[in-house]
């Protein structure tokens, strides 16, 4: 990985939707459409120092805090536009299956939330329209952010970033634009390795690297399985540098393996993307965001319209497939 940046914390003792996840991760559907079940800018450069990776926290490494999660005051707003026939934020009638597909990109904007990317509002927080780049179905929607989302009927945040990484980040890796792949109806959704290349694309501000995921790349590496998760969230959620504090994880589950081993929002099993922001050592969870929205999914646990969760650290860890941290 990179040069390691010493994190200024005090020494004590402590302890990345319905595919298969190494080919994608399309995501969740809403229950009534049958499936089960996720431009570039010229802007300032940013150093790479901006963005050196925390050096990973072992057991007995150093003493963090036995509990931290990030500021979700925005991010729990994150939600991915409807699909089937719905209105964009312009009051335009829609019809689109690929929108019940995007907890990949979901997820990203999120972990890209906390990243310098949030600072370049022109990687897109823009309010304008947004189209699949090719495929048998193309629709052209209007998003904004905020929106009070009267269609929908709850409060959203950064959906055009949403819709801009689906459909329009191209990391030199790709050969077509979107983390989503849109050459079937409705999307497959988006692989972990897209993913992780598209974060370190927009993180480092488009910087040309000689990976864009693990060794040589930018900043985020993917994982397989659960391994060293616990010491990847509480070094990410730990780490500080040049004015940004506290990264997120990409994380990859299957939603419901069990009736004891499930994600608390879901009651059936979806290959599926989150975001863990924030873990509790003494009450054993892990806080994620879900940016499946209240209508996506019909569980009896995923009806609030902000998408800030707790899941038991075990059960999680169960659960993952891989993880991007």
């Amino acid at each position: 990985m990179k040069t390691v940046l010493t994190i200024g914390l005090v020494a004590l003792s402590l302890g990345g939707c319905a595919a298969d996840t190494t080919d994608g991760v399309p995501a969740e559907s809403d229950d009534s459409s049958g499936t089960s079940g996720g431009v570039q800018q010229t802007l300032e450069q940013v150093s790479d120092a901006r963005m050196v990776k925390p050096a990973e926290i072992e057991p007995g490494q150093v003493l963090v805090a036995a509990s931290k999660v990030l500021d979700t005051s925005d991010t729990k707003y994150f939600v991915e536009p409807e699909g089937g026939k719905k209105k964009d934020d312009a009051g335009n009638t829609y019809t689109d299956d690929n929108y019940w597909n995007m907890c990949g990109p979901g997820a990203e904007a999120v972990v890209l939330y906390y990243s310098p990317w949030r600072s370049n509002p022109k990687y897109g927080r823009i309010n304008t329209y947004y189209k699949e780049p090719y495929g048998p179905h193309v629709s052209n929607t209007f998003w904004t952010s905020p929106s009070n989302d009267k269609t929908y009927g709850y409060k959203t945040m950064w959906r055009p970033s949403i819709l801009y990484l689906a459909e329009y980040s191209k990391p030199p890796t790709f050969s077509t634009a979107g983390v989503d792949g849109f050459s079937t109806y409705r999307t497959t959704g988006s692989k972990t390795s897209d993913i992780c290349d598209s974060l370190n694309w927009e993180a480092s501000d488009h910087a040309s690297k000689s990976s864009y995921c693990g060794s040589g790349s930018y900043f985020y590496a993917e994982v397989s399985g659960s391994t060293s998760f616990h010491s990847h969230v509480v070094s990410d959620v730990n780490a500080s540098h040049d004015g940004i504090s506290g990264w997120a994880v990409w994380v990859a589950v299957n939603t419901y393996a069990s009736s004891t081993h499930h994600l608390p929002n879901w009651s059936r099993s979806v290959t599926h993307a989150i975001a863990v922001v924030g873990y509790n050592d003494t009450a054993n969870t892990y806080t994620y965001i879900d940016t499946c929205g209240p209508h996506c999914n019909s569980s009896s646990g995923n009806s609030s319209s902000t998408r800030e969760f707790t899941v038991s650290q075990s059960v999680l860890e169960s659960i993952m497939d891989n993880h991007v941290w």
